[in-house]
Order: C-alpha cells, then structure tokens, then sequence
C-alpha cells in the first residue's frame, strides 16, 4: 500500500502515454499497489502540461485534482517526455512532484538526459510476462512503504 501523509488518502497518479495498451498495464501496475489511487489518463505532451498546469479543459481543480506522481512515456505526440520535464521541474507549483520515465529505451544517451532535465527515477518498460510482473513488484515495492511523496 503507498504511504500517503497528504491532504487525503487517495492518491492521484498522471500517466502520460500514448499507448492504450502501456497506459492499461501502467494503470494496473498503480493499483495494484493501492486500490484508493486516482489514476489519470495523457495521450501526449501538450495534454500532460495542460493537465498538470491546469490550463484549457483541465483548469477545474475539483476535476482535474494536482498529480502526486507523474509518469511520462519519452516517446510521445506533440512534445516528448523529455521536453517536459524540464517545464515541469522549474514550475514552482509542481516541481517536487515525483517523475518518472517508463520507456522502452534503455540507450544510456536517453538515460542520462532524462536524468539530467530533473526525472527522478527511470524505468525501462517490460517485455513478455515474466519481466511485466516483475515491473508491478518494483512499482508496488518501491513507490510504496520507502518512498514517501511531498
């Protein structure tokens, strides 16, 4: 269960991805760790800002509640994971929300930027069952009891 000493027991999670399927096994990986989780669905860069700057059909707080743990696919329509994070990290509002990249690039180029524009943890997506239950134990695992968020 993810530990959670905020304004309310349920945490909200933004995924942004363009793909439907990764978006559903990142949904399920996320829950599976905590049932009261929020999950919210990005289907591109713009989209991700949008929402976490609450600006056009995001702007009502009620509706579109702050992310408490982004994670944002590199490889995305309009602007990539990489390009956003840097907006993200220098936005004072929302700078200490976790972000992590789920990608399926491992190239250490990718890495390294990633890191260097401010994500705080970055994840290599799964390939074949063995390796997509081992990826729901290590989201479970370590965005739960060890890791607490601002």
């Amino acid at each position: 269960m993810i530990s959670i000493s905020r304004r309310t027991d349920e945490l909200v999670v933004l995924i942004a991805e363009d793909d439907e399927d990764d978006f559903s096994f990142l949904e399920e990986a996320v829950k599976e760790c905590n049932k009261a989780t929020d999950v919210r669905w990005v289907k591109d860069g713009e989209e991700a800002l949008d929402y976490i700057f609450r600006r056009d059909g995001y702007a009502d707080p009620e509706s579109s509640p702050r992310p408490d743990l982004i994670f944002l696919d590199i490889c995305m329509p309009k602007k990539s994971g990489l390009d956003i994070v840097p907006e993200i990290k220098d936005h004072p509002d929302v700078k200490r929300v976790p972000v992590v990249m789920v990608t399926t690039s491992g190239h250490y180029t990718d890495v390294n930027e990633a890191y260097e524009k401010g994500v705080n943890s970055y994840i290599k997506k799964p390939v074949g069952i063995s390796q997509m239950d081992e990826f729901k134990k290590l989201i479970c695992s370590y965005w739960s009891p060890l890791c607490l968020i601002p």
